[in-house]
């Protein structure tokens, strides 16, 4: 069985680059522009692991990830922020993992790896 992901970045370019980099160690994809878009898509199709950002225009992010993380508890949650403060945050800590982007995305792989308890060939 292959493992589903939904990458939700607001930014379209980071958003294509993590899929690639998902798609390619074997992973379906798919993704949300927002923690909105990301509900409804979960409630039309549920996922293993959600890589969520917090950031949003327009939008909380942590009442996002809230809602997420109620409404679906089987769903591993990985915040992926470029701010670690969000980290002390007490209402992150509803999150399975907590990973700081940065321009190797194999930290990203290896948290959802992680997650997943896939062992690295």
């Amino acid at each position: 069985m292959r493992h589903k992901i939904m990458i939700v970045e607001d930014e379209r370019r980071l958003r294509q680059l993590y899929r690639t980099e998902l798609e390619t160690e074997g992973y379906e994809v798919i993704t949300a522009a927002d923690g909105r878009d990301a509900l409804e898509r979960l409630r039309q199709a549920p996922v293993h692991v959600v890589v969520f950002d917090l950031t949003f225009p327009d939008e909380v992010g942590l009442e996002c990830l809230q809602d997420l993380v109620n409404s679906n508890r089987e769903v591993k949650v990985m915040i992926h922020t470029a701010y670690p403060t969000h980290k002390m945050d007490f209402r992150t800590w509803a999150a399975d993992a907590f990973v700081t982007k940065s321009s190797d995305a194999d930290k990203l792989k290896c948290a959802v790896d992680r997650l997943l308890e896939v062992k690295p060939n």
